[in-house]
């Protein structure tokens, strides 16, 4: 089993109790021709994630960019659209929410949980986040969570920090709080 990469919490001066780090594996796609969100990968299920087919066939180390030997791809061509994926399993406790929050995704990001769409932003060093409560699964069982990121090579208007590499960065779970980042730099999804 890999180690957790980035396993620190993300905010120690708002450190939440229940938590859970979403670094790792995750399956991951190139959309060159950008077909993903016609062909519906943003519904994928956690069935589709284990078998390792299409779309989602390659695996990538969150928190590192694909271009990077240590997201177990190290892909160095430009990629405008990219996808990650993640089954997570998540018991809802009563009343409380669960959020989803980015640190930034360069640089256009939609996020969907079950294939409902519960976020999207636009700007590449920005954080944002979403209520995902409304999306979950009824019972404690998997959820998937899909983030779709784009980042226009030849775009001169998106600001982008040293070339494309689009990424998710590590993830955390708590109860009442699920972020996500997607950026460039190294960081704590949570």
């Amino acid at each position: 089993m890999i180690p957790t990469p980035r396993p620190e919490y993300p905010r120690p001066q708002l450190r939440r109790r229940d938590w859970r780090n979403l670094n790792g594996e995750w399956s991951f796609a190139f959309d060159d021709s950008d077909v993903g969100l016609a062909n519906g990968w943003q519904s994928v299920t956690p069935e589709d994630l284990r078998s390792g087919n299409p779309p989602f066939d390659r695996k990538i180390i969150v928190p590192y960019c694909y271009q990077s030997k240590l997201s177990g791809i190290g892909e160095t061509a430009f990629h405008d659209v990219v996808w990650y994926a993640r089954a997570l399993e998540y018991a809802s406790a009563g009343d409380e929410r669960l959020l989803l929050h980015f640190g930034a995704v360069d640089y256009r990001a939609t996020v969907w949980v079950n294939g409902t769409q519960v976020a999207s932003h636009e700007g590449g060093h920005t954080p944002f986040s979403a209520d995902v409560t409304h999306a979950l699964a009824g019972e404690a069982g998997d959820n998937v969570v899909v983030v779709r990121a784009e980042d226009p090579s030849r775009d001169v208007t998106t600001c982008s920090r040293r070339g494309t590499l689009s990424r998710v960065s590590p993830a955390v779970v708590s109860r009442d709080s699920f972020e996500v980042l997607c950026n460039k730099e190294a960081g704590v999804l949570w």
